[in-house]
């Protein structure tokens, strides 16, 4: 299937400029004017606006996660406790810094809960070495989906 790489001559910059004035970020014009973000980036940028980084968008209302001002989830609250970082190091050092399914060592490793962080928050097993196996990433995603199934 082709792709339509037309231009819409007929949407123009005043439009785009308005919308991103009212605080839509790019992604958000283009759905409206069914445009490619991209080209809405390029447009302001030709007009000599660069737009804002989607990070800004992160922590306001017009994010499409955002839960409130204060809201943090509770599984990353206790992942940035130094407790749990304690815990991955302590982990992935009792496995010899190697992936426990595929054996991989010279990649980004992580600290997997066996038994999931959302069923061991404020138990015993939170903190346990022994619910914890040293994987690599791809390995770690595989072990999230089997445990969907």
């Amino acid at each position: 299937m082709k792709h339509d790489n037309s231009k819409k001559p007929n949407i123009s910059t005043d439009t785009i400029l308005e919308l991103y004035n009212q605080g839509l970020s790019c992604g958000q014009i283009g759905i409206k004017l069914e445009m490619h973000r991209v080209s809405v980036r390029k447009r302001l940028r030709k007009i000599g606006i660069h737009p804002r980084p989607s990070s800004e968008y992160s922590g306001s209302k017009r994010y499409w996660l955002w839960k409130g001002e204060d809201y943090i989830d509770p599984i990353t609250r206790k992942r940035n406790q130094l407790k749990h970082r304690k815990w991955s190091k302590q982990v992935r050092d009792r496995d010899n810094n190697t992936c426990q399914d595929c054996g991989i060592t010279d990649v980004r490793l992580d600290a997997h809960h066996i038994v999931p962080l959302k069923e061991c928050i404020n138990s015993t097993l939170e903190f346990d070495t022994k619910n914890g196996i040293t994987v690599c990433r791809k390995c770690h995603k595989l072990r999230h989906k089997e445990q969907l199934i």
